[in-house]
């Protein structure tokens, strides 16, 4: 991929590279949730309320790179437009 360039100058607001952890922890909270909520269904006998949103066990707010933003200043250099 040494020639593919970002069309598009959007960058991440701190110097963090990934949100990966962040995001890896919230799918295994909600999967538990879930698990949990099933398993209480079973032993109630009743139908379980499953949650399908990320945001019910996670704040993004808390996440290492905090979003994203539009920077045209920062992609005049060549480097920083490299995937």
């Amino acid at each position: 991929m040494s020639r593919s360039r970002r069309k598009r100058p959007f960058f991440g607001n701190t110097g963090a590279q990934s949100e990966r952890g962040a995001k890896k922890r919230a799918h295994k909270r909600l999967r538990m949730r879930n698990f949990m909520a099933a398993m209480q269904a079973l032993r109630d006998e009743a139908d379980p309320e499953i949650e399908s949103r990320m945001r019910s066990v996670s704040d993004r707010y808390w996440w290492p790179k905090d979003g994203k933003s539009y920077r045209p200043q920062v992609a005049d250099s060549p480097e920083d437009m490299a995937k």
